[in-house]
């Protein structure tokens, strides 16, 4: 029986010490709230994320990545996220996950969904769909507090399937010009019941733009 990201058949990501018995670690951030662009409004997400397993803090991987986000009506948003993951020592190449797709308002400014399709630079045998929900209840000019879960769905029968579940502030002077975002994260291997969660903490700085 095959294991999920089998490191014989990917093997540009041997040197990666953190590969969690053999795959990949999943993309773990939400990064953003509910609300979605104006037509002309655009945003921007770099962040930094920390991901270890529920027993080991000692030899994490980080997550290094970013979203960029384009309004294209009222309800709908296009975005394009890349992410790349490293333990920053000198052996280790990391690996990158590219993802693209829409956010959907569903109640505007408190509900959307995502549905990001992506895959990882090995190989695209790791394509795979995301789709999630965004909630955040709560939000005022200041502070917002966002949760949101993802089910990562891998096209090749080998690869994991993900649940993942994320809880973030965003904090600013003014929430429509900028934010700083910290977030928590959490992910099970639904393919692998012996898999150990994975956790992750991390912060975004969010910038939003207008051309008008």
């Amino acid at each position: 029986m095959p294991t999920p990201y089998s490191l014989t058949r990917y093997t540009s990501i041997a040197a990666l010490p953190f590969v969690l018995g053999g795959c990949f670690i999943p993309q773990m951030t939400n990064m953003q709230s509910a609300r979605t662009l104006e037509k002309g409004e655009s945003r921007l997400t770099p962040y930094f994320v920390q991901i270890q397993n529920e027993t080991n803090a000692s030899d994490p991987v980080y997550q290094v990545g970013g979203m960029l986000g384009a309004g294209v009506n009222d309800r709908l948003e296009w975005q394009f996220r890349v992410d790349h993951f490293t333990a920053f020592k000198p052996e280790d190449d990391g690996y990158t996950f590219i993802s693209t797709g829409p956010k959907i308002a569903v109640v505007e400014d408190r509900v959307a969904v995502v549905f990001p399709v992506g895959m990882y630079s090995t190989s695209i045998e790791t394509a795979q769909i995301q789709p999630g929900i965004i909630v955040t209840p709560f939000s005022s000019r200041y502070v917002e507090f966002t949760a949101a879960a993802r089910y990562i769905f891998a096209f090749h029968q080998d690869l994991s399937k993900w649940t993942v579940f994320n809880v973030g502030l965003g904090l600013s002077s003014d929430l429509n010009k900028w934010a700083i975002m910290p977030e928590i994260g959490i992910a099970k291997d639904m393919t692998n019941s012996e898999q150990k969660l994975l956790l992750s903490y991390g912060a975004a700085l969010v910038f939003y733009f207008n051309e008008n």
